[in-house]
């Protein structure tokens, strides 16, 4: 479908007859059935995680969608059906196709964290941790001299497996034993 502008748009699955999008991302609102108003470029928007929305209608209910998706969705093949949308160079509303890329979750976590978009809190700091720094560095003191993994839980309030954890540094290893 052509417009004023000469972009060649595509339907946007799901709202085919409704909507369609440019390749760069501009969403197209076709004539409504019945109406004098002409077809528009939709204003975008951008949500409170940071990303470009438009709003779609179809048969009364409303959805906020996100233009990489709708961008995804369209143009950009799924093969491995991976069901999330990660923008390569980490700015959330730069929405040229070569900067999307279909990803799994823990591959858009790893993007997140690999690129400093998204500090992950260790330690004290997470809200869900029942231990401090301090009595991090005791029980590594404790696995040192072979205090054994389940009475060193008992003392801390936490699992012997966790206790195994912390020991083979995989848990709270940014702690450092202290000589």
């Amino acid at each position: 479908m052509a417009t004023s502008l000469k972009e060649k748009l595509y339907p946007i699955k799901g709202y085919e007859g409704l909507y369609a999008i440019a390749k760069n991302g501009r969403v197209w609102s076709y004539p409504k059935r019945c109406s004098s108003k002409k077809g528009k470029f939709l204003k975008q928007g951008i949500n409170a995680r940071g990303y470009s929305q438009v709003v779609l209608y179809k048969e009364g209910d409303h959805k906020n969608l996100t233009i990489h998706r709708l961008l995804a969705s369209t143009f950009i093949p799924n093969t491995d059906n991976k069901p999330e949308v990660n923008h390569i160079d980490g700015i959330k509303i730069h929405n040229e196709l070569y900067n999307l890329e279909w990803v799994t979750k823990s591959e858009n976590q790893k993007h997140a964290s690999d690129t400093g978009l998204h500090e992950t809190i260790k330690g004290e700091c997470h809200v869900k941790s029942k231990l401090s720094d301090k009595k991090i560095v005791m029980i590594k003191k404790m696995l040192i001299h072979k205090c054994g993994n389940r009475q060193i839980a008992r003392i801390f309030k936490v699992s012997h497996s966790l206790i195994g954890l912390i020991g083979a540094g995989k848990r709270w290893a940014h702690v450092k034993e202290v000589a």
